[in-house]
């Protein structure tokens, strides 16, 4: 259990029932005990650290404390940024620079997979049928439209 002092190695008599500490030190963890053959004790060791774990420098304590409103409000701009993207599809900062020209990576996505199903299976005619209402749909400019602009859908039978 961690937190509740450093590790040690003892040797416990079955026969006695008598505990025998073999190795003990406040300031290292004693792991892995083996032993072979012959009675020779291996183990691993490492610095025992205590229950919390190394304490960070103050300097490093400092400048979180002074930085954490920043980070908070750093933290609110980014969560809105990302709401505005999702419902408005339009950032709430402009440091990205000007709207790339294009069309939409999810929708290349989209018609990537359509294309792939096509050329897979046989029911290339019930999926050509589905991308000409795309196509048809896109043309007619219907609001009903979800595409913005799409490449033309077609495949080979």
């Amino acid at each position: 259990m961690r937190g509740s002092g450093p590790y040690a190695i003892e040797r416990l008599n079955l026969g006695s029932s008598k505990l025998k500490t073999l190795l003990e030190s406040e300031d290292t963890d004693y792991l892995c005990p083996r032993t072979d053959s012959e009675g020779n004790l291996y183990y691993l060791s490492r610095k025992y650290e205590g229950p919390g774990g190394p304490k960070p420098p103050m300097l490093t304590t400092l400048k979180d404390a002074a930085l954490f409103p920043f980070r908070l409000i750093r933290s609110f701009v980014d969560f809105f940024q990302i709401f505005s993207q999702l419902v408005s599809k339009k950032p709430l900062t402009s440091a990205g620079g000007p709207k790339k020209n294009g069309p939409d990576p999810v929708q290349m996505w989209v018609y990537g997979r359509l294309l792939s199903q096509i050329r897979k299976t046989k029911t290339a005619p019930l999926l050509l049928l589905i991308g000409s209402l795309i196509n048809a749909l896109q043309k007619a400019k219907s609001p009903l439209s979800p595409l913005t602009s799409s490449p033309t859908i077609s495949a080979r039978t």
